[in-house]
Protein backbone atom coordinates (compact mmCIF):
# COMPACT_ATOMS: atom_id res chain seq x y z
CA UNK A 1 0.00 0.00 0.00
CA UNK A 2 2.67 2.26 0.83
CA UNK A 3 4.35 1.69 -2.79
CA UNK A 4 0.97 2.72 -4.20
CA UNK A 5 1.00 6.08 -2.20
CA UNK A 6 4.36 6.65 -3.89
CA UNK A 7 3.57 5.94 -6.81
CA UNK A 8 0.63 8.18 -7.04
CA UNK A 9 2.42 10.67 -5.44
CA UNK A 10 4.91 10.93 -8.43
CA UNK A 11 2.17 10.60 -10.81
CA UNK A 12 0.25 13.56 -9.56
CA UNK A 13 3.44 15.65 -9.04
CA UNK A 14 4.28 14.75 -12.39
CA UNK A 15 1.24 15.60 -13.80
CA UNK A 16 1.07 18.78 -12.21
CA UNK A 17 4.49 19.77 -13.53
CA UNK A 18 3.46 19.32 -17.06
CA UNK A 19 -0.21 20.74 -16.87
CA UNK A 20 1.74 23.78 -15.38
CA UNK A 21 4.10 24.44 -18.32
CA UNK A 22 2.39 26.14 -21.28
CA UNK A 23 3.87 25.99 -24.88
CA UNK A 24 5.67 29.12 -25.21
CA UNK A 25 6.99 29.57 -28.87
CA UNK A 26 8.41 33.02 -27.83
CA UNK A 27 6.77 35.18 -29.56
CA UNK A 28 3.81 37.49 -29.13
CA UNK A 29 1.57 38.52 -31.58
CA UNK A 30 2.78 40.92 -34.18
CA UNK A 31 5.74 40.77 -33.05
CA UNK A 32 9.85 40.83 -34.84
CA UNK A 33 12.04 38.12 -32.65
CA UNK A 34 15.50 38.89 -33.69
CA UNK A 35 18.76 38.39 -31.49
CA UNK A 36 16.86 37.93 -28.27
CA UNK A 37 14.98 40.77 -28.33
CA UNK A 38 11.39 40.93 -29.26
CA UNK A 39 9.61 44.02 -31.16
CA UNK A 40 6.61 44.91 -32.03
CA UNK A 41 5.24 45.18 -35.63
CA UNK A 42 3.42 48.76 -35.60
CA UNK A 43 2.62 48.88 -39.76
CA UNK A 44 2.41 46.48 -42.35
CA UNK A 45 1.73 47.30 -45.53
CA UNK A 46 1.96 45.59 -49.07
CA UNK A 47 3.05 46.89 -52.64
CA UNK A 48 1.79 46.17 -56.06
CA UNK A 49 5.01 46.80 -58.32
CA UNK A 50 3.36 44.66 -61.53
CA UNK A 51 5.29 42.58 -63.77
CA UNK A 52 9.16 40.99 -62.17
CA UNK A 53 11.07 41.84 -65.16
CA UNK A 54 8.83 40.38 -68.06
CA UNK A 55 8.79 37.13 -66.45
CA UNK A 56 5.11 36.21 -66.16
CA UNK A 57 5.39 36.87 -62.88
CA UNK A 58 3.42 39.77 -60.12
CA UNK A 59 5.85 41.10 -58.07
CA UNK A 60 4.18 42.03 -54.19
CA UNK A 61 5.90 43.92 -52.04
CA UNK A 62 4.91 43.48 -48.13
CA UNK A 63 6.80 45.11 -45.53
CA UNK A 64 6.77 45.15 -41.18
CA UNK A 65 7.94 47.88 -39.37
CA UNK A 66 8.70 47.74 -35.85
CA UNK A 67 8.45 51.44 -35.56
CA UNK A 68 11.82 52.50 -33.71
CA UNK A 69 13.74 49.28 -34.20
CA UNK A 70 13.57 46.56 -36.85
CA UNK A 71 11.98 46.86 -40.40
CA UNK A 72 11.85 43.65 -42.61
CA UNK A 73 10.49 43.60 -46.26
CA UNK A 74 10.45 41.02 -48.84
CA UNK A 75 8.96 40.76 -52.31
CA UNK A 76 6.56 37.76 -53.19
CA UNK A 77 6.23 36.66 -56.77
CA UNK A 78 3.00 35.88 -57.65
CA UNK A 79 1.36 34.18 -61.01
CA UNK A 80 -0.08 36.81 -63.37
CA UNK A 81 -3.49 37.99 -62.67
CA UNK A 82 -3.01 38.77 -58.80
CA UNK A 83 -2.38 42.08 -57.17
CA UNK A 84 -1.99 41.34 -53.79
CA UNK A 85 -0.08 39.09 -51.23
CA UNK A 86 -2.25 35.64 -51.45
CA UNK A 87 -2.61 32.83 -48.68
CA UNK A 88 0.21 30.40 -49.88
CA UNK A 89 3.04 28.82 -48.77
CA UNK A 90 6.56 31.02 -50.00
CA UNK A 91 10.00 29.76 -49.78
CA UNK A 92 12.87 31.82 -50.47
CA UNK A 93 14.57 32.11 -53.77
CA UNK A 94 18.26 33.88 -53.98
CA UNK A 95 17.60 34.98 -57.70
CA UNK A 96 13.41 35.83 -56.87
CA UNK A 97 12.85 33.11 -59.93
CA UNK A 98 9.83 30.95 -59.57
CA UNK A 99 5.83 31.37 -58.62
CA UNK A 100 5.47 31.56 -54.89
CA UNK A 101 8.30 32.51 -53.54
CA UNK A 102 10.12 35.96 -51.44
CA UNK A 103 13.28 37.00 -51.92
CA UNK A 104 15.09 38.87 -54.73
CA UNK A 105 17.72 42.04 -54.31
CA UNK A 106 15.40 43.99 -52.54
CA UNK A 107 14.51 41.19 -49.10
CA UNK A 108 16.56 42.38 -46.50
CA UNK A 109 16.47 42.78 -42.93
CA UNK A 110 17.13 46.66 -41.36
CA UNK A 111 17.90 46.47 -37.53
CA UNK A 112 17.40 49.98 -37.71
CA UNK A 113 16.43 51.74 -40.38
CA UNK A 114 18.60 55.34 -39.24
CA UNK A 115 21.89 52.92 -39.85
CA UNK A 116 21.00 51.83 -43.21
CA UNK A 117 22.20 48.68 -43.10
CA UNK A 118 20.61 46.07 -44.90
CA UNK A 119 20.96 42.59 -43.44
CA UNK A 120 20.06 40.01 -46.90
CA UNK A 121 18.49 37.00 -46.79
CA UNK A 122 20.11 33.14 -47.52
CA UNK A 123 16.57 31.17 -46.91
CA UNK A 124 13.51 30.69 -44.77
CA UNK A 125 9.63 30.31 -45.42
CA UNK A 126 6.81 32.94 -45.47
CA UNK A 127 3.21 30.93 -44.46
CA UNK A 128 0.19 32.64 -45.55
CA UNK A 129 -3.34 32.54 -44.37
CA UNK A 130 -6.00 35.00 -45.62
CA UNK A 131 -9.58 35.50 -44.10
CA UNK A 132 -11.80 38.32 -45.66
CA UNK A 133 -9.23 41.20 -45.15
CA UNK A 134 -7.36 39.99 -42.33
CA UNK A 135 -3.67 38.31 -43.02
CA UNK A 136 -2.06 36.00 -40.17
CA UNK A 137 1.41 35.18 -41.58
CA UNK A 138 4.31 33.71 -39.73
CA UNK A 139 7.56 33.82 -41.34
CA UNK A 140 11.23 32.67 -40.30
CA UNK A 141 14.42 33.90 -42.42
CA UNK A 142 17.81 33.17 -41.92
CA UNK A 143 20.38 36.03 -42.52
CA UNK A 144 23.48 36.42 -44.38
CA UNK A 145 25.22 37.17 -41.00
CA UNK A 146 24.36 33.78 -39.27
CA UNK A 147 20.98 34.60 -37.64
CA UNK A 148 17.46 34.26 -38.11
CA UNK A 149 14.40 36.26 -37.59
CA UNK A 150 11.07 35.22 -36.77
CA UNK A 151 7.39 37.30 -36.38
CA UNK A 152 4.21 37.30 -36.68
CA UNK A 153 1.44 39.83 -38.20
CA UNK A 154 -2.20 38.99 -37.80
CA UNK A 155 -4.28 42.03 -39.60
CA UNK A 156 -5.05 44.30 -42.42
CA UNK A 157 -1.86 44.99 -44.85
CA UNK A 158 -3.18 48.33 -46.33
CA UNK A 159 -2.57 47.90 -50.36
CA UNK A 160 -0.35 50.82 -52.78
CA UNK A 161 -0.84 50.65 -56.56
CA UNK A 162 3.34 51.39 -57.42
CA UNK A 163 3.27 50.52 -60.94
CA UNK A 164 3.74 53.81 -61.52
CA UNK A 165 6.79 54.11 -59.98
Amino acid sequence: MKKFFQFASLALLGLAILSGCKKDDGIDANTLLYDGQSYAITDAFQEYWGDYYDAGNVDVYVGFDGGTGPTIGFDCLLPAGNDRLVAHAYNYSADGSGEYVFGGEDACFHISMDDGNCILFTGGKVNVKLSGSTYTIDFTVNLDNGKTVKGNYTGTLPWVDETDN
